[in-house]
C-alpha cells in the first residue's frame, strides 16, 4: 500500500470530468470522489498506483500529438479498430504496452502530426502479449465529429475512423 501517486492530479488535464478519470482507471466515481475529498490521506494499492502511473504517462506522450488537452482524453477513452475495438484506456489498465506502444510509436501510420516518440519509461510497463496480430477494420457506423477529429489529427486511416456525422 502506498499514497496517491503525484500522477493522478495530472490526470485532470486530458480527463477534466470525474466521471472520464473514473473511466479510464476503471474505478467508480464514488472511489475517485473519496480520493479527492480526503487528499493527502489517501492510500492505495501498489497496483492502482502502478496503474494511474501507467495512465498518466500514456496520456503524457499522446498529448505530443494533440492540440487540446481534453482531446487526449477523447482518444484514450474511444474504442480503437487496432486494439478490437477496446479502448487506449483499457490496454493500459491490462499492461499491455506492446499495444499500446504500437498506437503510439513509429509503426503507427501518421500524418499530421509526426509519429510521437516512446519514452524509455513506456519499455518498462508489464508486457503482456497480444493474442492476435492487429488487423484494420472498416468502420460503417457514422462517428461524432468531436470524436472522429482527435482520431484524424494523430494519423488514424480514415476507413477506420469511419463517416463523420
Amino acid at each position: 500500500m502506498q499514497h496517491l501517486p503525484a500522477s493522478y492530479s495530472l490526470l485532470e488535464q486530458w480527463f477534466p470530468t470525474l466521471t472520464a478519470r473514473a473511466e479510464a482507471l476503471g474505478l467508480s466515481r464514488e472511489t475517485l470522489t473519496s480520493w479527492e475529498r480526503a487528499q493527502l490521506d489517501v492510500v492505495v494499492r501498489d497496483s492502482t498506483a502502478r496503474r494511474i502511473t501507467r495512465l498518466a504517462e500514456v496520456a503524457r506522450v499522446a498529448a505530443g500529438g494533440l492540440r487540446q488537452p481534453s482531446d487526449v482524453g477523447r482518444w484514450m477513452l474511444a474504442p480503437q479498430p487496432a486494439l478490437a475495438g477496446r479502448t487506449v484506456a483499457d490496454a493500459v489498465r491490462d499492461g499491455e504496452a506492446e499495444a499500446v506502444g504500437r498506437l503510439l510509436g513509429p509503426g503507427q501510420r501518421a500524418a499530421t502530426p509526426p509519429p510521437m516518440p516512446r519514452p524509455a519509461a513506456f519499455e518498462d510497463l508489464r508486457r503482456i502479449p497480444d493474442s492476435a496480430p492487429a488487423r484494420s477494420v472498416r468502420r460503417e457506423q457514422p462517428r461524432d465529429r468531436e470524436k472522429a477529429e482527435p482520431l484524424a489529427r494523430i494519423g488514424t486511416p480514415a476507413e477506420q475512423i469511419g463517416p463523420a456525422k
